[in-house]
């Protein structure tokens, strides 16, 4: 396989509710957070791992197209045929790639999307603390005390970013247009936890779209606008 392009799609992911996606509560004190958000450890800010929304889009068009593995023990996991367009853009699940005819190379990459205009922000202006109680559906007293969700904040912005590898013979807009249905179908699920209790609603505006070929990694040009069936 022979690789022809890198297609860039670049944009900002907006949330539109309190997102949750967990990290770690390692050295949470008393009275402190149960449920943190993730942060970058370099900065402290709350980010998206790309393995998240990576994943969220993946499952969200196998639900969408059927996709999905629907025997015995894996039933309900990542498709594992190894040729739907699916498996191409995402690459092989795990037990397809432990059987090398089903084992598929993935065309896309997520990256991690970090907040825009972070060096302005502070974690406390992007973060809020949300109190819940379990309470008994009987009695309508509460099962358990209160425990203290972290999330961010409505409003937010984080800068996302895309990349399809285009091999030879390669249908690039079939790859493009699997990918922005997957985010259509996202921006009508949730993002990260709690989704089914209001969680998660995300915007994505996909702002700018390019490519780079043999002319910007050989000659040094500079990369390309993508046009649609022009590239």
């Amino acid at each position: 396989m022979k690789l022809e392009k890198k297609i860039f799609l670049e944009g900002t992911l907006e949330v539109l509710s309190g997102l949750h996606i967990g990290g770690t509560d390692v050295g949470i004190v008393i009275g402190g957070v149960d449920n943190p958000v993730v942060k970058d450890p370099v900065s402290g800010l709350p980010y998206i791992p790309g393995s998240s929304l990576k994943g969220k889009i993946r499952s969200l068009l196998e639900k969408y197209t059927g996709n999905y593995s629907k025997e015995g023990k894996t039933r309900g996991n990542p498709c594992d045929c190894g040729s739907c367009d699916i498996c191409e853009l995402f690459g092989s699940s795990a037990k397809a790639s432990e059987n090398n005819d089903k084992k598929i190379l993935g065309r896309l990459i997520v990256r991690d999307a970090f907040l825009e205009n972070s060096e302005n922000i502070n974690s406390n202006e992007v973060t809020e603390l949300k109190t819940e109680v379990a309470i008994n559906r009987l009695t309508s007293k509460p099962i358990s005390g209160p425990r203290n969700m972290e999330r961010v904040v409505r409003g937010t912005k984080f800068n996302v970013e895309f990349i399809i590898d285009i091999y030879e013979n390669d249908n690039e807009e079939k790859y493009i247009n699997l990918l922005q249905k997957g985010i259509k179908l996202l921006e009508d699920d949730y993002l990260g936890g709690s989704g089914t209790r209001g969680y998660g609603k995300v915007k994505i505006d996909i702002n700018k779209i390019y490519y780079k070929d043999a002319d910007v990694y050989d000659k040094g040009e500079e990369p390309k606008p993508y046009t649609e069936g022009k590239s």
